[in-house]
């Protein structure tokens, strides 16, 4: 779907040309540019070029629309010291001039040459599930990080950074994900005393007692305890909303809002609306809801509509095409009477996980395009490089439809992250022939201002630019797929201003990168988010808690059974003195993979340590570096501590088996060491980072955690034979959505 800004339409919209002079060493720069997004990459081009020595004038061209270059393309021409950027469309022209720019910073003027180029991923963004209010809450509201969010929601500032920075990694698309935001966006007719004046926030504390559907994500006692963290009227609100939207089309970025049912925190009962689907009322109300929406919101370029957790757990299909027949009815009629005001706008209606033809036929009547996402992923975009269980979606798409992957990070959200290798080969294998565009991001966590650092200093930063690396490299490679690694160093190395060591660092953080990836072959708790937190060995306390050595001895559960051995099918074949030769890929291997990319970490580490200190007045660049050092040593022990738990569990089932000492002392001995590089870990973390609730999992306190690793040692020295069932499986979700523990499986308590 393509967003193309006609040229003589924005001329109108300018009707000033734009020229700006910059100085130094006797040189000068001259951009010119009209439209709103050259505009923005002409001030990049001006910044970028006042930090270089020029030698003679130069004029930088931003005009040329040619269409035959194709969607979000361009081209650039240099000339002695002339340079033209021509776009496919109004993007391109930005992209073009942001390719400029970033080629001065990085090399001088002389190092912008003839180039071209284009998006490999056609629409790629950030899914966002934003927490505006107590009352409309999101997916991710039961969390710390959230919750210290909400003010953050309604800073204009915030958005202008956040969408800049999705601007320079070519990202075109933010997906707010809700679960009813209607009484924060919009005042409908007939409804007005549901319009939420205010921002209000909780100060009940948070708690492990959240259900998984979010049904109580509003808690009675929430209404009797909260305060107002900002004074705004409706009209105040809306003219936010709108303003934030418009700046973003001004940087090439489209918004879509998503809607999930059946929540009505916000309407609070009034007019006598309830959640059940038979309500007239309701349906009354979200149907106008969704047209004032649309009507309000000019630039917005689609909506989402999910069925949800809360009309009912029910996958079968005759269930999912009743919710879906149900939001048909309500929906469809006020998106055709609000978008018959303008014909010629394009738009999108979204639909999760329901990407079938009866659901393109039954939504025929729309006038509008329809378009389908699907979890690409499951929620562990970092689980693997090669994901597959979308596959049969992207085959199964119906004809004419659009599909949309969301990859979710539910990994791991303190340590920064950043492996070339990884990104290039997932972007890759993005099936881009088929697909519409990727976003990423979680559910159960706020890409807002980073609240989770212990440094006063990093304390507040923006999350996405504490993890720039990480978006970077996805944005970038989403849009040139074949961008060279060296550009890759040279963007890094500029970041930390190319102070000794970086290259060592660059190096360190990919072989850290490797670390979550490789644990995740052989360990996982299915495909959800509260089942499986890696950065812990931790899930929600009313699926497990931890995970202790009992479960990971019984485990069956790797990410690709076609690829990766099970821990419990290794050691089967070691009690059984198989030694044929193994058609996948053992854990034993991959823990020994997981040594070698954790040593080859802090072996680099070690080097830049050696070869530099801290500063005193550090700067904000270096103070960055060194969290960055940080965090790869802190997932290097995290890597070793997973490779000792892997062989560990392995052992101690033989012993299980086979009745063989020697196999529980070898155990023993993994789980001893285990425990010595999760301590490790933990000091590093809870040197650095602020334990916090999580949404999707509950408290989360390494040290809590640490305690219970410990315990696994002890678990292993005491243990004697049992007759273990086969192939045990984790929780069932609906523990989780129940707010209950598992059947069998006692949960563990959050420390607190």
């Amino acid at each position: 779907m393509k967003r193309i800004v006609s040229f003589f339409c924005a001329l109108l919209l300018m009707a000033s040309l734009l020229t700006v002079t910059g100085r130094a060493e006797g040189g000068s720069v001259a951009v010119s540019a009209t439209l709103p997004q050259a505009v923005f990459a002409k001030g990049e081009i001006e910044a970028a070029a006042a930090g270089c020595d020029i030698a003679g004038d130069w004029t930088i061209s931003l005009e040329t629309i040619d269409e035959a270059l194709g969607y979000e393309a361009y081209r650039i021409g240099v000339d002695g010291k002339t340079v033209t950027v021509t776009g496919g469309d109004a993007n391109g022209l930005m992209y073009g001039g942001l390719e400029v720019a970033e080629l001065i910073s990085l090399y001088g003027l002389e190092g912008v040459a003839d180039t071209e180029g284009a998006p490999y991923v056609q629409n790629r963004g950030m899914l966002c599930p934003v927490p505006m209010d107590m009352r409309t809450p999101s997916y991710n509201s039961p969390g710390e990080n959230a919750q210290k969010n909400i003010g953050t929601v309604w800073e204009m500032d915030f958005w202008h950074e956040y969408l800049d920075n999705l601007a320079r990694n070519r990202m075109n698309t933010v997906q707010v994900w809700t679960c009813n935001s209607f009484p924060s966006l919009v005042k409908v007719e007939g409804y007005e005393d549901i319009a939420l004046n205010d921002v209000w926030r909780s100060n009940v504390p948070l708690g492990n007692n959240y259900k998984g559907d979010l049904t109580n994500a509003v808690r009675p006692e929430d209404w009797e305890d909260y305060e107002v963290v900002k004074e705004m009227t409706i009209e105040e609100k809306i003219a936010f909303w709108q303003d934030v939207m418009a700046y973003a089309k001004d940087r090439g970025i489209g918004f879509l809002f998503l809607f999930r049912h059946i929540y009505t925190f916000g309407e609070q009962g009034k007019y006598g609306i309830t959640n059940d689907q038979e309500n007239e009322v309701l349906c009354d109300y979200l149907g106008k809801s969704m047209k004032t929406l649309i009507e309000t919101y000019p630039d917005l370029i689609g909506v989402g509509l999910n069925p949800g957790e809360n009309m009912g757990w029910d996958n079968s299909d005759e269930g999912v095409q009743k919710n879906m027949q149900w939001m048909h009815d309500v929906y469809v009629p006020g998106i055709n009477e609000a978008l018959a005001a303008t014909p010629d706008r394009e738009f999108q209606v979204m639909f999760q996980e329901a990407d079938k033809q009866v659901y393109m036929d039954m939504y025929a009547d729309l006038n509008c395009d329809i378009t389908f996402v699907r979890g690409y992923t499951s929620t562990h975009m970092y689980a693997t490089s090669t994901p597959r269980n979308s596959d049969m979606f992207v085959e199964m798409l119906p004809e004419g439809a659009g599909l949309w992957l969301n990859c979710r990070n539910e990994d791991n959200f303190d340590m920064r992250w950043g492996d070339p290798d990884f990104m290039y080969d997932f972007v890759n294998n993005i099936p881009v022939d088929k697909v519409l565009g990727l976003v990423t991001g979680s559910d159960g966590y706020f890409y807002g201002k980073d609240y989770s650092s212990t440094d006063p200093v990093l304390q507040g930063q923006q999350y996405m630019k504490k993890h720039w690396y990480n978006y970077m490299l996805l944005g970038r490679l989403m849009y040139d797929n074949d961008m060279s690694r060296e550009r890759l160093y040279d963007i890094f190395a500029a970041h930390y201003d190319s102070m000794d060591g970086t290259e060592a660092l660059f190096t360190a953080t990919s072989a850290a990168g490797k670390i979550i990836p490789e644990v995740n072959k052989v360990y996982t708790r299915g495909n959800s988010d509260y089942t499986w937190f890696v950065a812990g060995n931790w899930s929600h306390p009313n699926a497990a808690g931890y995970q202790d050595i009992k479960r990971w001895m019984k485990s069956t559960n790797v990410l690709d059974v076609e690829a990766n051995m099970s821990i419990e099918e290794n050691a089967f074949r070691l009690a059984e003195g198989d030694e044929s030769e193994p058609v996948t890929e053992t854990p034993v291997t991959v823990a020994e993979n997981l040594r070698a990319w954790a040593n080859e970490t802090l072996a680099l580490t070690a080097e830049i340590r050696a070869s530099r200190q801290p500063s005193e007045a550090m700067t904000f660049s270096e103070r960055e570096f060194w969290a960055l050092v940080s965090d790869d040593e802190a997932m290097a022990y995290l890597g070793l501590f997973y490779a000792e738990r892997i062989e560990g569990a392995i052992y101690i089932r033989v012993f299980n088996e086979t009745g063989d000492a020697a196999w529980q002392e070898k155990s023993v001995a993994h789980l001893e060491r285990s425990a010595e590089y999760f301590a490790r870990y933990a000091e590093i973390i809870s040197s650095n980072y602020i334990p916090q609730y999580l949404a999707r999992v509950g408290y989360f306190n390494v040290n809590d955690i640490l305690v219970s690793v410990q315990k696994d040692v002890s678990i292993a020295q005491k243990w004697t034979h049992k007759d273990l069932p086969k192939s045990w499986n984790p929780p069932a979700k609906s523990n989780y959505f129940e707010g209950a523990p598992s059947s069998g499986e006692p949960a563990q308590t959050d420390g607190k």
